[in-house]
């Protein structure tokens, strides 16, 4: 799945430049074409995002991570048996504006009010993620609080969380967390994929964070324990 990051300024520049001429424009066009209404429909999208980005967390520098949904042509669920697909993106997206937190502490704000804030320590979060990630899964701990989110209506809170902790994954306990906002228009439940486009965009934004760079099949199967964490037993197309 694509994903595009565009470098770090303040969110009141990104907001000025969305406005504006110049490369970020360019970008634009390099990344969602030339149809007005599709580049329209992308700038309302970040501005949303970035406004809520200054008004949870202020006006600070910030990097710009997104992840396109995707169409399933043909070939639906075969890859978990060893088949191929048909698959492309979607020009609806998920899109992450995302800083460093002060220490470990992570909070992602959704552009959507009615989901709440994810707050969550994320060295309290990742302990014992060194073991195989499904012997992670099955510890006691982890499923009580997986459950304890899915029963007060915080599905994807759980997203976020196993997205997090899946970049960070075996590197140590000097990880730093985010504080971020999200924002999307992609439909749940629609085989667009927004559950996976949620993933991969925290995925490369948590990895950014804390400079790791992490490489193709690493990031396939690291949103692949994502989805897993949450309780999708999803295969490797997404």
């Amino acid at each position: 799945m694509p994903v595009t990051c565009f470098v770090s300024a303040k969110a009141s520049e990104w907001m000025e430049r969305l406005r504006g001429e110049g490369a970020i424009q360019s970008w634009f066009a390099a990344v969602y074409g030339s149809d007005a209404e599709t580049l329209a429909e992308r700038r309302a999208l970040w501005t949303r995002t970035l406004q809520r980005f200054v008004e949870r967390f202020g006006d600070q520098p910030v990097r710009l991570f997104r992840s396109p949904g995707r169409i399933n042509l043909r070939g639906m669920h075969v890859d978990t048996h060893g088949g191929c697909l048909n698959l492309m993106t979607h020009q609806r997206e998920t899109v992450v504006v995302a800083a460093a937190s002060a220490g470990s502490m992570s909070v992602f704000a959704n552009i959507e009010r009615e989901y709440g804030d994810v707050l969550f320590d994320l060295r309290s979060e990742r302990a014992g993620t060194d073991p195989p990630w499904t012997s992670f899964l099955k510890r006691p701990w982890v499923q009580e609080r997986i459950q304890a989110r899915r029963s007060a209506g915080m599905e994807w809170a759980n997203y976020v969380i196993g997205a997090s902790l899946a970049a960070v994954s075996g590197h140590g306990d000097g990880v730093r967390g985010v504080v971020a906002a999200v924002g999307s228009d992609l439909p749940r439940g629609a085989a667009l994929s927004s559950s996976a486009a949620l993933c991969v965009a925290v995925l490369h934004a948590s990895s950014a964070i804390n400079g790791i760079g992490p490489g193709a099949e690493r990031l396939i199967r690291a949103e692949q324990d994502a989805e897993w964490y949450a309780g999708a037993r999803v295969g490797m197309s997404d």
